[in-house]
């Protein structure tokens, strides 16, 4: 009996183990996914020209970059122009819950 009760905290430790190494390596996982979706804001931010105009990027084209008047005048970006931060469904799913949240407070 007493090996089975040791074997028993045995796995409890190791469980305890797992379990930290497992939220460690999803934080780290998210900290990423924040930054993909950082860099990726200032890369579509930086699409604009001088003047406030589209100049181009690799997801919508260049068009703007020869023209004075690019095909989105104003130099926004959309959330369905994200093509690499938006390619994580948990992520979605993380920021749909913090946009929800936030709407309640």
């Amino acid at each position: 009996m007493e090996e089975k009760l040791k074997e028993y905290e045995k796995l409890k430790q190791e469980l305890k183990k797992s379990l930290q190494e497992k939220t460690q390596l999803e934080d780290e996982y998210d900290k990423l996914l924040q930054e993909v979706y950082n860099k990726e804001t200032e890369y579509l931010s930086n699409s604009t020209g001088s003047k406030g105009t589209f100049s181009g990027n690799i997801v919508k084209g260049f068009d703007g970059f020869a023209k004075p008047h690019g095909h989105d005048s104003n130099g926004a970006f959309h959330n369905s122009d994200r093509i690499f931060s938006l390619s994580s469904a948990i992520y979605i799913k993380q920021q749909e819950s913090q946009n929800h949240n936030h709407g309640q407070d």
